[in-house]
């Protein structure tokens, strides 16, 4: 018994010795400064965009590809392209909602999900559901998108609407029941 504990270090002396990179390792180091660069290039700050980075080399090892290195190239670079329109439609819908990344999040979870660059059309539905969302937002009355808003992406408590905006606290309701109802998507109850 005495022997199997040296018998285990030595094993693991020896294991941790050998330095053996996984193929998936060695495309990091080949291409993360360049996929950095990429990135960088897109007026991306530098800290997302490590992050985007790491996303792209999480897509592609999910993905599963058996590729060479060229088609392992065009690969991560066109996930690189996808990991930046996923970037431009959360900024632009931040804008057009006027709110923060975090309170998009609030808003749907599935926004910070990576689009699937291997289905176009669950894509493209993703960005007409967005689109119709969007549209209905816009054709809310000016006062109860402008109470929506504060309620669901500012945060603000009905009280502090109601005092902001110089109305009671029983029309703030109103506002956002009526706000919701209209949002709601045709499938939803």
């Amino acid at each position: 018994m005495t022997k199997a504990a040296p018998d285990r270090w030595s094993d693991f002396q020896m294991s941790s010795s050998v330095k053996r990179t996984s193929p998936l390792d060695d495309l990091y180091k080949s291409y993360r400064d360049r996929l950095l660069a990429f990135f960088v290039a897109k007026r991306i700050d530098r800290s997302l965009a490590e992050d985007y980075v790491h996303d792209v080399f999480l897509r592609y090892q999910k993905a599963d590809y058996a590729l060479d290195d060229i088609q392992s190239r065009v690969a991560l670079f066109r996930i690189a392209s996808n990991v930046f329109i996923d970037h431009l439609r959360r900024e632009r819908t931040k804008r057009a909602l006027g709110v923060s990344g975090e309170q998009l999040l609030e808003i749907d979870p599935e926004l910070d999900a990576p689009s699937d660059a291997g289905d176009p059309s669950s894509a493209l539905e993703a960005k007409q559901e967005l689109s119709v969302v969007l549209g209905r937002l816009r054709e809310l009355p000016p006062k109860c998108r402008e109470v929506f808003i504060d309620f669901r992406f500012r945060n603000l408590s009905q009280k502090e609407i109601a005092t902001r905006r110089g109305i009671s606290v029983s029309m703030v309701e109103k506002h956002v029941a009526l706000a919701i109802s209209r949002l709601k998507t045709d499938g939803e109850t």
